[in-house]
């Protein structure tokens, strides 16, 4: 398919949404076929055709089912506001059936817009984030699964977020700015809605990924469904592979019930490159310092001593590290190796890691790690991954 639009006198096309206009309130709809709107900046002077041209928000539709876009003659929908606004993102509220548009505005400020028609936007509150900025979502996600606790929560591109309530016109955070991702490289955080089973499932970025020589540009990280759980810490924003994962499952190998001794590796046999490692530790008083994988040379490890789990890529010296308690005596890391990322999941996704990596091609050994004493580990399923 040809590219759906094209940059103008307006400026070149930054990141925003897209929704499906179930309604018509945008009046392009023609016969039966619901209208499909991309929301985005037009990013004024990023090109020779928009020079000294603001950054605006526009909309472009498409009346048979993306094949082809038209951009609305009465672009842009919203004007300049200040600086180099952008990132809209647009979501239904059913309450007051209206458009709520999230907006990067700049610093760590954010806007909210409220629309009926997608074409003329107010707005309705100033927001910020600390140590947020760009690429906002918003959205309604229930505290512990309970429908009857639904809460509304507001994230940067970065995946801090804050939670709290929405009546139509005003959002009151609940909670400071907290972050839901640990790792370098996953940014540009987005979630999908009108998800038929009624899961939030994110989209990031791997921010900062390179390919030389290769006839594609960067890659997004894999999709996360997203939680919004009471921890003992406090209500964090938690995020698991899709469970359509288990679709490119391949071979599995699992282990029960043993003891790991620092002599011991468990994965020595294994020398692929893309892994989906689901694991369980029971931690003691007698468990051993440290405890993990090294996997083609990153190592993601659990220090029993001081409670954090830490992840290094080694060809940058890239360190993060989380303050991660056990649950019921027990620390869970799930992990996905691709060819080109290494994704971390700790208890559930309570603490979640995603970091660009290429290891050197002649490397495919992977260990379980274990130091200073012996680990219970309680299980482990390793799948190989098949190609999407």
């Amino acid at each position: 398919m040809a590219p759906a639009i094209y940059p103008d006198q307006m400026g070149t096309e930054f990141s925003g949404s897209g929704i499906v206009d179930w309604n018509n309130t945008g009046g392009f709809q023609q016969g039966d076929e619901k209208t499909l709107v991309l929301i985005y900046t037009a990013a004024g002077g990023t090109s020779f055709w928009s020079k000294d041209q603001p950054f605006t928000q526009c909309i472009a539709y498409s009346t048979d089912k993306g094949r082809t876009w038209t951009k609305y003659s009465g672009n842009p929908v919203l004007p300049h506001i200040i600086a180099e606004n952008r990132d809209p993102k647009v979501v239904w509220y059913e309450p007051s059936r209206k458009w709520i548009m999230a907006l990067f505005l700049d610093g760590n400020k954010f806007g909210l817009f409220t629309s009926d028609d997608l074409k003329s936007w107010t707005q309705i509150q100033e927001i910020t984030i600390k140590n947020g900025a760009e690429c906002p979502d918003f959205f309604e996600i229930p505290l512990d699964g309970d429908q009857e606790k639904m809460k509304w929560v507001l994230t940067a591109a970065n995946g801090r977020f804050l939670m709290g309530s929405f009546d139509g016109e005003q959002f009151t955070p609940e909670t400071e700015s907290y972050p839901s991702e640990w790792g370098e490289n996953y940014y540009a955080v987005q979630s999908y809605s009108d998800i038929q089973d009624g899961r939030r499932i994110q989209v990031g970025w791997m921010n900062g990924s390179e390919f030389k020589g290769m006839p594609f540009n960067q890659q997004f990280a894999f999709p996360r469904e997203l939680t919004l759980k009471t921890t003992r810490e406090g209500i964090r924003l938690c995020g698991v592979p899709a469970r359509e994962i288990e679709t490119i499952h391949g071979k599995k190998q699992s282990w029960n019930n043993l003891t790991v001794k620092p002599e011991d590796n468990l994965l020595s046999a294994l020398q692929g490159e893309l892994y989906h490692i689901v694991s369980e530790f029971t931690i003691n008083k007698n468990a051993a310092m440290e405890f993990g994988f090294n996997l083609r040379g990153f190592e993601v490890l659990y220090n029993t001593q001081n409670g954090m789990i830490t992840a290094h890529r080694p060809t940058d010296n890239a360190v993060s590290e989380v303050k991660l308690l056990p649950e019921e005596g027990k620390i869970r890391i799930e992990i996905l190796l691709d060819r080109a990322s290494v994704e971390i999941y700790a208890n559930n996704g309570e603490v979640p890691m995603g970091f660009f990596y290429l290891p050197e091609d002649e490397n495919k050994q992977l260990s379980l790690v274990c130091k200073g004493g012996n680990i219970l580990l309680n299980s482990m399923d390793v799948y190989e991954l098949k190609s999407i």
